[in-house]
């Protein structure tokens, strides 16, 4: 663990950042069932359908939030992987 945390301290914040946007992708992930669960129990079965269109905008918001963070998520853990692999190589660090 110390080996790996030696080769991604240069990128602490890279790190963090993209924790941050993967936590956001799941806590979307998991925001969407529960809309549409919310949608079902007070929209349909009360016939309410302004509060289904107001929760329909609501979950293409998080939707669209959602796609954002695991598009960005993808794109920074891409090029994490790839400068922390061009430190990996250079001989100076790979020596103990």
């Amino acid at each position: 663990m110390k080996t790996i945390l030696r080769f991604l301290k240069p990128y602490k914040g890279l790190c963090i950042l993209t924790l941050l946007v993967m936590t956001l992708e799941v806590a979307g992930g998991l925001l969407i069932p529960t809309i549409t669960a919310d949608m079902i129990n007070n929209g349909v079965q009360g016939g309410n359908l302004q509060y289904i269109l107001r929760s329909g905008a609501i979950m293409l918001a998080v939707t669209i939030l959602t796609s954002s963070g695991a598009l960005a998520g993808s794109w920074f853990c891409a090029d994490l992987s790839s400068k922390s692999a061009v430190i990996c190589a250079t001989p100076s660090m790979t020596s103990p």
